[in-house]
């Protein structure tokens, strides 16, 4: 499986930004696409897949809306990925198209009601109405009248990172805090630049074996304003792909300021941040480590008038994943994540109660997405620190696969209250002063394709 797995590597990472993929390991052995020649309809592929897990956690966040505001426990059952991905693959005009059920990959730490995607999904979009809603998760139309160059124009990928949103295409089960604090999908246009190929190349002084360019303008977070200019910079180090470095980053022309669409997912600070960042993926035999790192920021000076901060509100986050292939059928895979977000500024208010903006917006609340502080326990108040792991094996059957995951979040720094229904903390638990919550996971699922084995 491993030689399977290094020969998809080199169709995604050589055309990073034709695929839409991001230059990840596969921990699971995806099966060849379908294919089909329509004629004068040119040759599609089809592929996708249906997954659905079942999760069980300690220190749970309370909630009235599910009644388990009592349970120290608590756990759920649901389907929360089912893509099926169109892909139109010759001539000069073609195109791409995620569709299906919206996805809801849970997030390392997330199980609250007031943050989505995340544990207690369950498929009720009243517990968790604030992730993807639009059947169409991608797509995207591509004009590519020369091999070393392509425009493209839809609902498309995020440039930012090294995960997908949709959880088998990563090698973990849970997608980390970093991809969520990273931009969306996000309705735009783009161009991509490849260079290189099967042999080296020279670009000045730097040698390769195949690059791409990706230059995207689009309203990233979903944020209704066409501002945000983003890239994503891919060099391949051998002539597979299978080890490479990546750069991607993202920044603001002009701030959004109507957020009104955006609820939970995407606050006021989080759409107008800027970020940087860097990641890539090693092949050492059997083991794949993929590393990456990333700053992202929001200027004072970028927001005016009286909801203004009055600090740059940043974090700093890294991770590593690994991917263990025992054999065609076994993996083992881990991943281990620490971010860090600065303390509330004076300035912006009182340090000790989680307060990091003044009027209606609070600032620098990352690891929440600007859901704000005091609201309830486990929104996770701006100025909190999160580390995370998370780790287990992967077993496949031709197109059958089930993972099991166990996994370990730590908060510090984050807002305790006096541990009370009146005045809640903003970690874990029924009263959210828990730092600490162990979550086991299972997660069953079925991939569209043909499998040789």
């Amino acid at each position: 499986m491993r030689g399977h797995l290094r020969g998809l590597l080199t169709v995604c990472a050589g055309a990073l930004g034709l695929l839409g993929f991001s230059a990840n390991s596969f921990a699971l052995g995806l099966p060849d696409p379908l294919h089909y020649d329509m004629g004068p309809l040119g040759n599609w592929d089809i592929t996708g897949g249906i997954s659905a897990f079942g999760a069980l956690w300690n220190n749970n966040i309370p909630s009235t809306i599910d009644g388990n505001e009592k349970e120290t426990w608590s756990g759920d059952v649901s389907i929360d990925n089912a893509i099926f991905i169109f892909n139109k693959t010759d001539g000069q005009l073609q195109f791409t198209v995620w569709a299906g059920v919206p996805p809801q990959t849970p997030v390392m730490g997330w199980n609250t009601p007031n943050l989505g995607p995340n544990l207690s999904a369950a498929g009720n979009p009243i517990r968790n109405g604030f992730g993807h809603q639009d059947w169409l998760f991608k797509g995207w139309a591509t004009y590519q009248p020369v091999p070393w160059f392509s425009a493209q124009a839809g609902r498309l990928p995020s440039v930012d990172g090294t995960e997908i949103g949709v959880d088998w295409f990563n090698p973990t089960v849970f997608i980390s805090d970093l991809n969520n604090m990273q931009t969306t999908t996000a309705n735009g246009g783009q161009v991509n630049f490849i260079a290189g190929g099967d042999k080296a190349f020279y670009y000045g002084f730097v040698p390769g074996y195949g690059s791409t360019l990706t230059i995207r303008v689009a309203d990233g977070y979903k944020a209704n304003n066409v501002n945000e200019l983003g890239f994503t910079g891919l060099w391949n180090l051998n002539p597979d792909g299978s080890d490479n470095i990546v750069t991607f980053g993202h920044t603001r022309w002009t701030p959004a300021g109507n957020l009104a669409f955006a609820g939970h997912v995407a606050g006021f600070g989080t759409v107008n941040s800027d970020l940087i960042g860097i990641g890539g993926q090693y092949v050492w035999g059997n083991l794949t480590l993929i590393p990456q790192a990333q700053y992202q920021w929001l200027p004072k000076d970028i927001i005016s008038g009286p909801n203004a901060p009055h600090a740059d509100y940043h974090e700093a986050s890294a991770e590593l994943t690994a991917n263990y292939q025992i054999d065609a059928r076994w993996a083992i895979d881990a991943q281990v994540q620490y971010i860090v977000t600065n303390k509330c500024a004076v300035a912006d208010g009182p340090t000790g109660n989680g307060t990091c903006g003044t009027g209606t917006f609070s600032y620098g609340n990352y690891l929440g997405l600007d859901n704000a502080p005091g609201t309830g326990p486990g929104t996770f108040n701006a100025g909190a620190d999160m580390f995370g792991i998370q780790a287990g094996p992967a077993w496949q059957f031709h197109n059958f696969f089930v993972r099991p995951t166990v996994a370990w979040t730590h908060l510090s720094a984050f807002t305790h209250g006096t541990c009370s229904a009146a005045a809640p903390g903003t970690g874990y638990g029924r009263f959210g002063c828990d730092a600490d919550q162990f979550v086991g996971i299972v997660e069953i699922g079925w991939l569209l394709g043909q499998r040789a084995d």
